[in-house]
């Protein structure tokens, strides 16, 4: 019954208190096509890049994120998850 309580608690928490996807995405949207883009954090171990496969605008997008990286010396190393078609041109 305890956790029935807990669990009913939190569903119930997370449904009031959330935000929808939409809100999430307007709040936290960057436009990484700009020239001035730079990426907002410092100090990090590690980034996580996810995007639709297969589409050319995800390799553009991932491109761009990468150069405003480099150019501000913020990350050392880059593993790209890639089809292996592309990933040949990496070697």
């Amino acid at each position: 019954m305890r956790n029935f309580i807990f669990f009913f608690t939190l569903f119930y928490a997370s449904m009031v208190l959330g935000q929808s996807k939409q809100e999430y995405l307007q709040k936290n949207r960057f436009d990484l096509h700009k020239e001035t883009f730079q990426f907002p954090q410092k100090g990090f171990k590690i980034i996580g890049f996810g995007a639709y496969h297969g589409s050319v605008k995800t390799e553009d997008t991932a491109l761009n994120l990468l150069k405003s990286l480099l150019r501000t010396q913020t990350i050392s190393y880059y593993l790209p998850e890639t089809d292996f078609s592309v990933a040949h041109y990496f070697d």
